[in-house]
C-alpha cells in the first residue's frame, strides 16, 4: 500500500498575512459632493455653539440626513478643534474592536491621546472591560486641546461593554473632549442623567426635516433647476421633509420620461413611501446596473476588484463611476475613491429585492465574496460571508487562523461571538482558537471553561500528530504543542495548583527551544512562585532580575506587572522587605503606565504593597491602598493579591477593634475561596479566623473551625512536599491547641523555615513559639524565642508579626525592655521600636462624636457615591458616572453602612447631609 501523502492540517494563510485590523475607511465620513448638500446653517451654528459644553445626540429614523449633518458640522468646526470621525458597524460590538477604532479616530484627527489604551489592546491579554474603560477615561481626561469625536450609526451597538464605555464617557467630567453621536434610537444612551445635568444637546427628526424652502433648494441642487411651487408642496407634504425620500424622488424625477405621471402616482396612497421611491429609482436603471446592484448589495463595503469577483464581470469601475455620478445612494469611503458603500436604506431595499427575485443566488454571492476577502486578508468579513453562505467549515478554518491575531489586538468578544456560532464539534477542532479561548478564560479565572478548551486543543493536536506532515507543518505543530503546554502550566498557576505548576514549569523549561520570549519569561515567573511556596528562596533577587529583563527585552511589558508582583512576594518571604517594596513599586509603575492608576492591574501589586506596609506597621498607608484598590483587585491577578487584600483588610479591622468588619471581610474572602477553589486563600482565611477567635478568648469556636476544616496537626509537619498552605494550617492548629503537642509542631516549622532562609515564616513561627511557651508556663523559653525572633525580624522591618499575636507578646516585649541587665542591647532596642508602634496606635478617645468619626473614615470615593445618591441616582447610574461596575458600587455601600452605623441607603444620605458632606435637598 502506498504511503499517504504528507498533509498540512493548518490553513495556508498565516496570521502575519492578514490585513491590518484597523479599517481606515471607518475613520472618514462617507463622501458626498458638497454641491448636492443643502446648507443647514442654523443647525450647524447651534451645534458649534453648544458642543463646547455639551454632548450632542442626533436621533432620527433612517434617511433623515444625520450623517450629512454630522459631516457638515465637522467641516464647520474643524479649523478650531481636533476632530475625528467613526462610522460604526456590527463588528464594533466588541469592546476591543470598538476601542481600537475609537482611539485611532481621535489620533487620525491629530490628537496624541489613547496610547495606553492601544498598548492594552495589543498586549495579547484579555482584560476586564472596566480596565479598558478606566484607562481610556484617564487618557481622555488628560486631553488639553478641544477634541471632538463624531460617531455615526450608534444604534448598531448592542454589546453591553461598549454601551457602558460610551455611557461612562458621556457622563465623565472630560474638560476638553466631547462626543457627537448620530443614532436611530437613543435608548442605550444615558439621556436622563445628561438632561438632569443640562449636559446634552438633543436633535430629533423634527429638527432634521427639511422645510419647504430647503426642499426647493435641495431639488435645485440635485436636478439643476427649480421645481414649480405646487410640485414642491406635494413633495414636501408626501415626504414630510424626509431627506432620503426627497433624494429618491429627485432621482426618479430626473430620470423619468414622464414626470407628471410619476407625480400622479406618487400623490396616491402608498403605505411605504420609501419602498415606492426606491422601486422607482431601481426600476429606471438598465438591466446590467440592476444586476450589479443586486449582486453587490450583500457587501458591507466594496472596491472594484471585489465587485468584479462577486459579479464575475470586469466592468465594476465604469458601473461605480456611473452610480456615483448619478448620486445613486453610493458613498466613497476614502479620498482615493477606492472603497464604497451603499446608503443603508438603499442596501436594505436591494437585499429584500435580491431575496425576492433570486433566493437561490444569495448563498453563491456570499461564497464568492468570502473567497475573495479571504484571499486578500479581510478575514472577519470573509468569515461573515462564509456563515451567510452556510459554509461553517471554512468559517472555522478562517477563524482558527485569525484567532491569535484577533486576540493580540484585543478583539476577544469577536472571537467568542464567532466561535459560539460554530457547531461545538467544529469549534473543538480548531486548536489555535481553543488555545486562545483557554488563555482568555484563565486570565478571567474561568477555570472549568479553560480546562474544556485545553482538552479540545490537545485532542486535535494529538490526532494531527498521528498523521504525516511536511517539515513546515511539523514545525507549526511543535509550536502549538509548546503553547498548549504553556497554557496548561498557566492554568495550574492561576488556579493555584502549586504541585502541578512546579512540574509543568520544569517540563516546559526543559523542552523550550527559545522560540517565544514571553512564554519563557512567564514560565520562569511561575517557577519562582513555586520556589517561594516550597521554601526555596535563595538566589531569588538575581533570578527575578534576569526574568524581568527577559520580559522587557521581548516587549512583553504587560507581564512585568505580574512578574514583579511575584518577585516581590519571594523577596518578602526571604525577609528583604526593602527590596520587596521597591519591586512592588516597580510593578505599580508599569501597571500605571499600561492601564492607569485606577485599574485592576495596578490593584494587584497595590494589595501586595498594602500587606507589606501593614507588616511594617505603616497602617495608614496600608489602609489607603486597601481603600483605593481592593474592589478592583478582585478582577485580575493571581491568588496572592487576593490573599494580601482580604487578610490585610481583616487585620486592619481587627487592629482597629472592629470585629464586625473583620468578620465581613473574611466572609467575602471565604466566598472567593469556595467560588474558585483557592486552597491557599481558604487556609489563610481559616488561620486568620482562628487568630481572631483566640485573641477574643473564644477557644471553642477556634477549635470548631479547625475540626470543620479537617485540619489535623499530625499531618502538618514540614517535609519534602511542604507548602505555605501546610504552614498556615499548622499555625492555626498550634494557636488553638490546649496541649503540649503545639510546641514541637511549631519548633519543627521554625527549624524548617530558618534552615531554608525563609525569614518571614521563621519570624512568625518564632513569635508564636514564644506565645505558646508562655501559655505553657515556660517564661524563660518564651523570652529566649522572642529574642530569636527579634534578631531575625526587626532589622528587616517586621512589626505586625509580633504585635498581632496579642497582649502576651506585647507583655513579653515590655519585660525585655524592663530587664536591661539580662537582655541584649539589640533585643532591647528592637523591643522599644515595636512598643513605639503600640503606643502610637492606641485607640482614639471614646468621647469623640460617632458621626465625626464616620466622616473621617469615609473615603473620597464613598463621599462621592453618597452625593450622587443624594441626587437620586440609581446604583447603575452611579456606576456609569464613576466608571464602576454596579456590583462595585454595592460593595462600597456596604463599607459606607459599616462606617456610618446604618443599614439603609436613605439613612446614610440623611446622615451625610447632617455631617455637611453634601448640600441639603
Amino acid at each position: 500500500m502506498d504511503q499517504a501523502p504528507a498533509i498540512d492540517p493548518y490553513p495556508t494563510m498565516q496570521p502575519e498575512t492578514l490585513a491590518p485590523m484597523v479599517n481606515w475607511t471607518k475613520l472618514a465620513p462617507p463622501g458626498k459632493q458638497a454641491e448636492w448638500l443643502v446648507d443647514r446653517t442654523g443647525l450647524e451654528a447651534l451645534i458649534a455653539q453648544r458642543v463646547q459644553q455639551h454632548a450632542v445626540v442626533i436621533t432620527a429614523p433612517a434617511g433623515y440626513g444625520k450623517t450629512s449633518l454630522l459631516a457638515q458640522v465637522r467641516r464647520h468646526i474643524a479649523p478650531n478643534a481636533i476632530t475625528g470621525w467613526l462610522s460604526l458597524d456590527a463588528g464594533d460590538n466588541d469592546l476591543g474592536h470598538f476601542l481600537l477604532h475609537f482611539v485611532e479616530a481621535i489620533r487620525a484627527g491629530g490628537s496624541h491621546a489613547g496610547q495606553a489604551t492601544l498598548a492594552l489592546l495589543r498586549s495579547g491579554v484579555g482584560l476586564p472591560p472596566s480596565v479598558l474603560k478606566a484607562t481610556l477615561l484617564n487618557e481622555l481626561a488628560a486631553i488639553e486641546k478641544n477634541t471632538l469625536l463624531f460617531i455615526d450609526d450608534f444604534h448598531l451597538i448592542t454589546d453591553e461593554a461598549v454601551i457602558a464605555t460610551v455611557q461612562a464617557i458621556l457622563l465623565a467630567p472630560l474638560g476638553h473632549f466631547r462626543l457627537l453621536i448620530a443614532t436611530r434610537t437613543a435608548h442605550t444612551l444615558p439621556m436622563s442623567p445628561l438632561r438632569l445635568r443640562n449636559a446634552v444637546l438633543e436633535l430629533g427628526g423634527q429638527e432634521l426635516r427639511f422645510s419647504a424652502p430647503e426642499v426647493g433648494e435641495f431639488f435645485a441642487r440635485q436636478n439643476g433647476s427649480p421645481l414649480a411651487p405646487d410640485v414642491l408642496s406635494l413633495l414636501h407634504e408626501r415626504t414630510e421633509g424626509w431627506v432620503a425620500g426627497l433624494q429618491f424622488a429627485a432621482i426618479a424625477l430626473r430620470d423619468s420620461s414622464d414626470p407628471q405621471q410619476f407625480l400622479a402616482r406618487f400623490s396616491g396612497e402608498h403605505r411605504d413611501v420609501g419602498d415606492f421611491l426606491a422601486d422607482e429609482v431601481f426600476g429606471r436603471q438598465s438591466p446590467d446596473v440592476q444586476d450589479f446592484l443586486l449582486a453587490t448589495c450583500i457587501l458591507k463595503r466594496f472596491d472594484t476588484a471585489l465587485c468584479n469577483a462577486v459579479t464575475r464581470q470586469q466592468d465594476a469601475r465604469s458601473v461605480l463611476d456611473r452610480l456615483e455620478s448619478g448620486n445613486l445612494f453610493i458613498f466613497s469611503l476614502d479620498s482615493e475613491k477606492r472603497w464604497y458603500r451603499y446608503h443603508h436604506l438603499f442596501a436594505e431595499f436591494l437585499q429584500r429585492r435580491l431575496r425576492e427575485r433570486q433566493p437561490d443566488h444569495h448563498a453563491e454571492l456570499h461564497a464568492r465574496a468570502c473567497r475573495w476577502l479571504a484571499a486578500h486578508g479581510f478575514t472577519l468579513d470573509a468569515i461573515a460571508h462564509a456563515f451567510a453562505a452556510g459554509d461553517e467549515a471554512f468559517a472555522a478554518e478562517l477563524l482558527d487562523t485569525a484567532s491569535p491575531h484577533l486576540f493580540a489586538t484585543g478583539q476577544f468578544a469577536t472571537v467568542q461571538a464567532l466561535a459560539s456560532r460554530l457547531p461545538p464539534a467544529v469549534a473543538a477542532d480548531c486548536p489555535r482558537l481553543q488555545l486562545d479561548l483557554a488563555w482568555d478564560c484563565e486570565l478571567r479565572w474561568q477555570f472549568p471553561q479553560a480546562r474544556h478548551a485545553l482538552r479540545n486543543a490537545r485532542a486535535t493536536l494529538e490526532r494531527w500528530a498521528a498523521e504525516p506532515m511536511d517539515a513546515a507543518a511539523a514545525s507549526r505543530h511543535e509550536r502549538l504543542m509548546s503553547t498548549l503546554a504553556h497554557r496548561e502550566m498557566m492554568l495550574s498557576m492561576l488556579s493555584d495548583d502549586i504541585v502541578a505548576t512546579h512540574e509543568r514549569s520544569r517540563r516546559w523549561l526543559d523542552a523550550d527551544t527559545g522560540t517565544d520570549g514571553f512564554m519563557r519569561a512567564s514560565t520562569e515567573t511561575a517557577m519562582m512562585l513555586c520556589q517561594r511556596e516550597t521554601y526555596c528562596v535563595e538566589g531569588a533577587a538575581a533570578a527575578a532580575e534576569i526574568t524581568y529583563q527577559n520580559f522587557v527585552r521581548h516587549g512583553a511589558t504587560y507581564g512585568t506587572a505580574f512578574h514583579n508582583s511575584v518577585a516581590g512576594t519571594l523577596l518578602f518571604a526571604a525577609g528583604d522587605l526593602t527590596r520587596a517594596a521597591a519591586t512592588y513599586e516597580l510593578a505599580r509603575d508599569w501597571a500605571v503606565r499600561l492601564h492607569g492608576d485606577k485599574s485592576a492591574l495596578v490593584a494587584m501589586p497595590s494589595m501586595l504593597l498594602a500587606e507589606l506596609a501593614y507588616e511594617r506597621g505603616e497602617l495608614d498607608t496600608a489602609r489607603r491602598l486597601i481603600q483605593d484598590h481592593s474592589a478592583m483587585s478582585r478582577e485580575l491577578g493571581f491568588v496572592d493579591n487576593l490573599i494580601a487584600g482580604f487578610i490585610t483588610a481583616a487585620r486592619l479591622a481587627s487592629a482597629e477593634r472592629d470585629p464586625r468588619t473583620a468578620a465581613a471581610v473574611l466572609n467575602d474572602a471565604a466566598h472567593f475561596a469556595e467560588r474558585y477553589d483557592f486552597n491557599r486563600l481558604r487556609a489563610h482565611v481559616l488561620a486568620e479566623r482562628v487568630r481572631q477567635c483566640m485573641l477574643a478568648g473564644d477557644t471553642r469556636e477556634a477549635q470548631r473551625l479547625l475540626v470543620a476544616a479537617g485540619a489535623h496537626p499530625a499531618r502538618l509537619l514540614p517535609g519534602a512536599h511542604t507548602t505555605s498552605e501546610h504552614e498556615l494550617l499548622a499555625i492555626a492548629c498550634a494557636r488553638a491547641s490546649n496541649d503540649e503537642a503545639a510546641l514541637p509542631l511549631m519548633k519543627s516549622w521554625f527549624a524548617h523555615a530558618r534552615s531554608r532562609h525563609c525569614v518571614r515564616s521563621a519570624v512568625r513561627c518564632a513569635v508564636l513559639l514564644a506565645r505558646l511557651s508562655l501559655r505553657q508556663g515556660q517564661r524563660t523559653a518564651a523570652l529566649r524565642q522572642l529574642i530569636e525572633a527579634l534578631d531575625l525580624g526587626t532589622d528587616a522591618g517586621f512589626v505586625r508579626s509580633f504585635l498581632d499575636e496579642g497582649d502576651d507578646v506585647i507583655d513579653l516585649l515590655r519585660h525585655l525592655l524592663a530587664h536591661s541587665d539580662v537582655v541584649p542591647t539589640s533585643a532591647q532596642q528592637a523591643a522599644a521600636r515595636l512598643l513605639a508602634h503600640v503606643d502610637s496606635q492606641a485607640p482614639a478617645s471614646p468621647e469623640a462624636a460617632p458621626e465625626a468619626a464616620a466622616a473621617g473614615a469615609l473615603t473620597p470615593r464613598e463621599i462621592e457615591i453618597l452625593r450622587l445618591a443624594g441626587a437620586s441616582m440609581l446604583n447603575s447610574e452611579i456606576g456609569v458616572s464613576l466608571g464602576l461596575a454596579e456590583s462595585t458600587v454595592k460593595w462600597y455601600w456596604q463599607k459606607i453602612y459599616e462606617k456610618m452605623g446604618v443599614h439603609r441607603r436613605s439613612l446614610a444620605v440623611q446622615q451625610a447631609r447632617r455631617m455637611r458632606l453634601m448640600p441639603p435637598p
